[in-house]
C-alpha cells in the first residue's frame, strides 16, 4: 500500500482533554487521504473559504464542491455531527453579512447531504493574530458573532 502523503496529524491536550488533529489537502487528488482521516474522526471540521464568489461556484474543482464532497463521505461513514469553520474572514473584513451569506450556501450543500443542521456548529475564523480568531478565543474582530470557538465546540 502507497503511504499516505500529505496527512498531518497533530496531538495535543488541552484543559486535560486530549485531541488528535489529522489536516488533509482539500484537493480532489488527495481523497484517499481525506477518507482516511474520516475513517479516524469523531467530529469532521470542515473547512470553506468566505469568499463568496469561490463558493457559489460549488463543483467539484472549487470549494463548495470539495466541501460537499468531504461532508458526504463524513456522512456516510457514520459522522453525523459537523463543525464547519468559515475561514479567511479577514479577507472579507470580518463582515458578518459574508459569514451569513456563507452559511446559507454551506447549510443548502448539508441538507442536501442530509445533515440535521442542529447538528452542526458554523464558526466564523481567521488565522490573525496569536491564535486565530475564534479559534482557542472569542474574536475581538467579530463580536457580532455569539457562538461558540472552534475548540469550545470541539
Amino acid at each position: 500500500m502507497t503511504p499516505l502523503k500529505d496527512l498531518k496529524i497533530d496531538f495535543t491536550a488541552i484543559d486535560g482533554v486530549a485531541y488528535s488533529f489529522i489536516d488533509t489537502p482539500g484537493d480532489a487528488k488527495y481523497l484517499k487521504n481525506v477518507i482516511s482521516a474520516i475513517t479516524l474522526a469523531d467530529i469532521p471540521v470542515l473547512v470553506v473559504p468566505s469568499d463568496l464568489d469561490a463558493l457559489s461556484r460549488g463543483d467539484c474543482k472549487h470549494p463548495v464542491g470539495q466541501a460537499r464532497e468531504h461532508a458526504a463521505l463524513s456522512y456516510i461513514y457514520g459522522l453525523k455531527q459537523l463543525i464547519v469553520c468559515v475561514t479567511k474572514m479577514d479577507k472579507c473584513g470580518y463582515s458578518q453579512n459574508n459569514y451569513m451569506q456563507c452559511c446559507e450556501t454551506v447549510s443548502r450543500m448539508l441538507r442536501v447531504v442530509g445533515y440535521d443542521l442542529s447538528q452542526t456548529v458554523m464558526i466564523p475564523v481567521s488565522s490573525k493574530g496569536d491564535f486565530g480568531e475564534n479559534v482557542i478565543k472569542p474574536s475581538t474582530e467579530m463580536e457580532w458573532y455569539k457562538g461558540p470557538t472552534l475548540m469550545e465546540a470541539l
